[in-house]
């Protein structure tokens, strides 16, 4: 299911996962790690991958292998841009290696800094919690069997994590940080993103485990509007697992003067 999030120029919309659409100038659209099942218009596109990890990669490799990829531009790691190429079969699609302090830009007016981050913890705080999350997994050993052949299928490795601050046509920026907002994140780590930014939208991936102490780091940061949503919420059903609090969480960050609209 898609969402767009709020009335914010440009228009977003939540694609699952961890995957949004960002309407484009000049009949174009700008992808975030679409996930699979992600239906793309015909018109250019320019896909932003963040790193590796299988529900990151399931839209762009189904676009890649099917022959209907031309006038697509892919901007990720050098890691990532090695194995997508082997999975593509249009020659009429453009890889654009990027890595941590470096720029994109092309002719339709989209306009990224690159920079990186810390990928949020797999297991939760404590030795109890890890300990049932790990039960969990196992005891639904048929769906863990499923992703880690997923996992096995993909790329050796994950590849820098690289989040995007990306600016289309006069819009305002949207920051997409990936899945590195969470317990273990420094504010300057946020602060040396954002910067001055307060007409910006900021992408934040929740974790149950990171409710608690997002609203000190977000709250002190420039940024004024915040999309929130939960990044593996297909999978904690599957293992009945319990899900973040993003309304909880929506309205401790309004109290702080925060824009904040939640996504499913």
């Amino acid at each position: 299911m898609t969402k767009t999030i709020g009335n914010q120029e440009p228009d977003i919309t939540y694609l699952g996962w961890s995957g949004f659409r960002i309407t484009g100038p000049e009949d174009s659209d700008i992808y975030i790690d679409p996930p699979k099942g992600t239906v793309f218009k015909d018109v250019p596109a320019v896909i932003f991958i963040t790193h590796g990890h299988p529900e990151h990669l399931g839209g762009v490799l189904d676009l890649l292998r099917r022959e209907r990829a031309s006038s697509t531009t892919i901007v990720a790691s050098s890691v990532m841009c090695r194995y997508l190429r082997r999975q593509n079969v249009d020659p009429g699609v453009r890889f654009e290696q990027v890595t941590a302090g470096s720029t994109f830009a092309d002719e339709t007016g989209v306009w990224a800094e690159v920079f990186a981050w810390r990928h949020m913890p797999l297991l939760p705080p404590g030795i109890i919690p890890a300990c049932r999350h790990i039960w969990r997994l196992l005891r639904g050993w048929r769906k863990t069997t499923s992703i880690i052949r997923m996992m096995l299928m993909g790329p050796c490795r994950a590849g820098e994590m690289l989040g995007f601050v990306l600016t289309v046509g006069d819009g305002m920026p949207v920051i997409a940080f990936g899945e590195g907002l969470h317990r273990h994140t420094r504010p300057g780590e946020l602060g040396g993103v954002i910067g001055e930014r307060m007409e910006a939208v900021l992408l934040v991936a929740v974790e149950p485990e990171d409710v608690g102490t997002l609203p000190s780091l977000l709250d002190g940061s420039a940024v004024r509007s915040i999309a929130l949503y939960e990044p593996h919420g297909r999978w904690r059903d599957d293992f009945g697992m319990p899900h973040a609090d993003l309304q909880a969480l929506a309205k401790e960050l309004r109290q702080g003067g925060k824009q904040v609209c939640c996504v499913p």
